[in-house]
């Protein structure tokens, strides 16, 4: 399987008046084309800060990230949906292409067409407060889609919603992921969610953060998540994750 990105010996220390932090310690990681993945571990281990680095928003202190593409591009979806209440749907989905000047006619018909492909057509004009939080999450991931990455970086994405409204939008962006064939980073405090999204699961340490196992997800059904949580061995990788996290 070939690896869009490779994260080799990546530290981060972060420095201040009272001394230094250690963040990351010796991260490798091989992130495979096409592929999910989650990444998991207790509050503080540094999941979002590798996720801040992969986005290129802060830079590790040492250590190498290397990709088939020079210059691969990154969709950050953070933990709330962060839409702006004054904007139409469309206005808000479109916002990245605006952001990197990249708002084509040709990128905005491609958002209209995944706005109408994800059942959201008929909101493209109106305003988020006419949206459920599951539907505002949807469009979340529109935006991050419209600027055609080549990785997603979910962080948290469900963590906001009710836990009836999370397992259905976690079908919805499943399938979203995988109609668009987008090779993806989730960070999660939910083992269950990883179980059912994924297709490998890293598990990293206290701070200073480093990958202490990664685990393939072989589940006999893989299907969209709420199926996958009725399978058989749904509760072995639960119970084998859980096991492994540092309490």
């Amino acid at each position: 399987m070939n690896n869009i990105l490779e994260i080799k010996d990546l530290c981060k220390t972060y420095y201040t008046k009272l001394g230094c932090v250690e963040a990351l310690r010796n991260i490798n990681l091989n992130i495979h084309d096409g592929e999910i993945i989650g990444i998991i571990g207790n509050s503080g281990c540094g999941k979002s800060t590798l996720l801040s680095i992969l986005a290129k928003l802060d830079e590790g202190t040492s250590g190498d990230i290397k990709s088939e593409k020079k210059d691969y591009v990154v969709g950050y979806m953070l933990q709330n949906d962060a839409l702006f209440p004054w904007l139409t749907i469309l206005d808000n989905a479109t916002l990245g292409l605006k952001i990197k000047n990249i708002k084509t006619k040709e990128n905005i018909e491609y958002t209209k067409q995944l706005l109408e492909t994800y059942g959201l057509k008929d909101f493209m004009y109106k305003y988020p407060n006419s949206l459920s939080g599951g539907m505002k999450q949807r469009v979340a991931l529109i935006r991050t889609l419209a600027i055609k990455p080549d990785i997603l970086l979910l962080d948290e994405p469900f963590s906001k919603l009710d836990l009836i409204t999370r397992l259905d939008i976690s079908d919805d962006v499943y399938k979203m992921i995988k109609q668009e064939k987008k090779t993806t980073i989730i960070i999660s405090h939910d083992i269950g969610e990883c179980v059912s999204l994924c297709d490998r699961v890293a598990i990293m340490t206290k701070r200073p953060g480093t990958i202490k196992k990664i685990y393939d997800i072989n589940l006999l059904n893989k299907d969209i998540p709420s199926k996958v949580r009725t399978d058989e061995k749904f509760y072995y990788y639960y119970d084998l994750l859980w096991k492994e996290i540092d309490k």
